[in-house]
């Protein structure tokens, strides 16, 4: 009987095995996951994390996610051609993302392209040692089933930057101007 006991408690031993190598793994997988984050985010330049901030931004727009677009906008966010400050530019992105949808599937309708090789970053002085940066962006609008036609319109973004106390960057103020076609929203 003793045996019998202990040959059912090894087999359950057995079967749990990969459920604790599973459990195991994703735990290491966890911590190497957030150590390389720790360790490679502050690895970037100035002008990467300026860029990378400008396509978090696009990404954001096209997931229809104010959050990853006002990630990156300071408390005191102001935009000067629609006088938009950060909680009148969430509520703007808020209601594009709930009224820009198709009739017949509920889908999105746009589509925001910007190309990395077009985003041009002036700053105030040496960028290691810099405060603030322009970040100028031209920016393409256009319909998400349609994408093969011609944008609908292109926006230039000029942004103001500044560095924050731990190293990263945020949008000051912005201003979006017109460089074809007419705003869809």
């Amino acid at each position: 009987m003793k045996e019998s006991t202990q040959a059912v408690e090894c087999m359950r031993s057995v079967d749990n095995l990969p459920r604790r190598i599973l459990r195991l793994g994703v735990a290491l997988g966890i911590v190497l996951l957030m150590v390389s984050v720790l360790f490679f985010a502050g690895s970037s330049s100035p002008q990467e994390q300026l860029v990378q901030s400008i396509l978090d931004m696009r990404d954001g727009f096209n997931s229809q996610y104010a959050g990853d677009v006002l990630r990156h906008c300071s408390e005191n966010f102001q935009e000067s051609e629609y006088s938009l400050d950060k909680s009148s530019f969430r509520i703007a992105l808020v209601r594009i993302f709930l009224k820009e949808r198709d009739r017949r599937d509920r889908s999105f309708l746009w589509h925001a392209s910007i190309l990395e090789e077009q985003v041009v970053v002036q700053f105030d002085g040496p960028e290691e040692q810099a405060t603030t940066a322009t970040v100028l962006a031209p920016v393409e609008f256009e319909r998400r089933n349609k994408p093969a036609d011609k944008p609908v319109w292109v926006l230039e973004i000029r942004g103001q930057a500044e560095r924050q106390v731990g190293g990263g960057w945020k949008f000051t103020s912005a201003r979006f101007k017109t460089l074809s076609g007419r705003r869809p929203f």
